[in-house]
């Protein structure tokens, strides 16, 4: 079996196991840290995921964000193309519905798409992420495409259970590294110069 595959199948299981009361509490914990950077707080556009299954809630992040007067974007899934278009959300939840897969994508009459180059800061979902900040997803590419096509200096933060983090996803050549990964335990921040003597752990060491 391919290693990617088993890695993947391994860590959602692993993540099914959580119950909804502790992914709703490390959620919580993980959107705080978040909302508390200063590159949220100065960002005017941010783009995430809209959480499903046993994935890092964004329901918190999403109100915080809209609450603040920021524009957010939610990605819609272009299944011709095989490619993720930022959408922007006015109303949450009531711009959403069940799309394929159990997905929560705009409507079709409230798909209000955007320009990725004027968004600031943009939250990723993965099965795992690896201690160089290269993400494994769940096997279809559109985020890896996605991420690819961004200006040099978008912010890219993944959210993840401590759990989810591995050694390696034995990255390939052209996938991008997110800039931070956030977890229950603390921040991984992979820009050269926020790094410091916990190799690249920020406020609190990620075991």
């Amino acid at each position: 079996m391919d290693l990617k595959i088993k890695l993947r199948q391994e860590l959602l299981q692993r993540r099914l196991g959580l119950t909804p009361q502790t992914v709703e509490e490390k959620s919580e914990v993980i959107i705080h840290r978040l909302i508390d950077l200063p590159e949220f707080q100065s960002a005017q556009a941010v783009m995430t995921y809209v959480s499903f299954r046993h994935e890092v809630s964004t329901e918190l992040l999403i109100k915080q964000a809209l609450a603040r007067g920021k524009k957010v974007f939610v990605p819609v899934t272009d299944w011709e193309q095989k490619r993720l278009v930022p959408s922007r959300l006015l109303n949450y939840p009531d711009d959403l519905t069940e799309a394929r897969y159990g997905l929560r994508e705009p409507k079709k009459d409230r798909r209000r798409p955007g320009d990725p180059d004027e968004i600031d800061l943009v939250v990723v979902p993965a099965v795992a992420f690896d201690r160089q900040g290269y993400r494994l997803g769940y096997g279809a590419g559109f985020y890896d495409r996605f991420l690819a096509n961004l200006k040099a200096s978008t912010l890219v933060i993944g959210l993840s259970f401590a759990q989810q983090l591995v050694a390696t996803v034995c990255p390939e050549a052209h996938d991008r590294p997110v800039t931070m990964i956030i977890t229950e335990e603390g921040i991984l921040d992979f820009r050269p110069k926020k790094q410091d003597n916990f190799s690249g752990c920020r406020k609190s060491t990620v075991k």
